[in-house]
């Protein structure tokens, strides 16, 4: 009876310890999949993060945004529209400063950044220019002396997104 207790004992004790250490191991799988759930949501918070700051530079230079009203004092000639575009110079290159902040970007992505703030100086230099011209300055001709090649801030702008879509 002695031998029986003795071996009841020791089958209980290893199957106490396998069970505390099967315990173990499914805390410390569960552990890692939560550590992996918080690093994927921080990546994919990061990203979201990025891919609004480029839409924020994107909108800020385009569109209803600093180029748009370069174009409209250009052809315009008023004071209201050298004003939206003074102010929208100021939006684009806050967009572009807090883009930059992104410590998830490249060096090629810095790069890119660097050609578009180099083509928003321009632009804005080129305002300014315009802006010592008479009002009844010949519209075709301020445009071609004003006139600013964006094709390197287009294809940088078209490098931003594909390496924002391929992370």
């Amino acid at each position: 009876m002695e031998r029986t207790n003795k071996s009841l004992i020791s089958t209980v004790s290893v199957a106490v310890i396998s069970n505390f250490l099967i315990l173990y191991f499914i805390f410390v799988q569960i552990s890692g999949v939560n550590s992996i759930s918080e690093d994927w949501a921080k990546v994919q918070d990061q990203s979201i993060r990025i891919a609004i700051n480029l839409a924020e530079v994107e909108r800020d230079f385009g569109y209803v945004g600093f180029i748009h009203h370069f174009k409209n004092y250009i052809i315009r000639r008023t004071d209201s529209y050298y004003l939206r575009a003074v102010e929208s110079h100021k939006d684009v290159s806050e967009a572009l400063n807090n883009f930059k902040k992104h410590p998830a970007l490249s060096q090629s992505d810095l790069q890119s950044i660097r050609v578009l703030e180099n083509t928003l100086s321009e632009y804005k230099a080129k305002l300014e220019l315009a802006r010592e011209y008479p009002v009844d300055y010949q519209i075709d001709e301020l445009d071609n002396i004003v006139r600013v090649n964006d094709l390197p801030a287009a294809n940088a702008l078209g490098q931003l997104r594909a390496d924002i879509l391929l992370d």
